[in-house]
């Protein structure tokens, strides 16, 4: 009954999951964009919200990795190795949002800034938010440990599993190997 329940509360929280997707390709879509006084329009608009709403959405409130972490977790929970793969996306995230900011520029203080400033900016602000604000990547930290450790131990337990196997195979094969020989 408890795992009934709690397969229906993670599958919920996976459905609800895709609601920002929804919130960000809507201000996308439908916001005005002001740059220099000026409203702009067309492509270039879409262009500016969307580096906006990237930079805002993974750096700002980090919902994009902690979304999109989770549902790739759910996805692959069955599956150990897969989850340890998405258990980098955050960090992915980050970097992928510092290159659209190094190269499109960001405000730091008073001044524009861009290249590899704005690209280390964003990569320190980013991991700072991530790890305060909503602690995505030390739960991926953690869980990364963890899953390296158990792998490790499920590796040597099934080294020393073969190693005896083939000690013996050979004991009987060859027999017993005496000391005087």
């Amino acid at each position: 009954m408890k795992s009934k329940v709690l397969n229906i509360i993670l599958k919920t929280l996976f459905i609800l999951s895709f609601v920002p997707y929804a919130y960000i390709l809507y201000g996308i879509i439908f916001g005005k964009y002001i740059y220099n006084g000026v409203e702009l329009k067309g492509i270039e608009r879409l262009a500016r919200l969307f580096v906006d709403s990237i930079s805002y959405y993974t750096q700002g409130l980090p919902i994009i990795p902690a979304v999109l972490t989770y549902q790739m977790c759910y996805i692959f929970r069955k599956k150990p190795k897969k989850m340890f793969a998405c258990s980098f996306i955050p960090t992915a995230i980050i970097i992928c949002a510092a290159l659209i900011t190094g190269i499109a520029g960001t405000t730091f203080i008073t001044s524009k800034v861009y290249g590899a400033d704005a690209f280390l900016l964003d990569i320190m602000y980013g991991f700072y938010v991530n790890t305060r604000v909503i602690p995505i990547i030390p739960v991926c930290v953690v869980f990364q440990i963890v899953f390296l450790i158990i792998n490790s131990l499920k590796k040597k337990k099934s080294l020393e599993a073969s190693a005896a196997e083939v000690i013996k195979r050979s004991t009987d094969t060859y027999g017993e190997i005496s000391s005087d020989q």
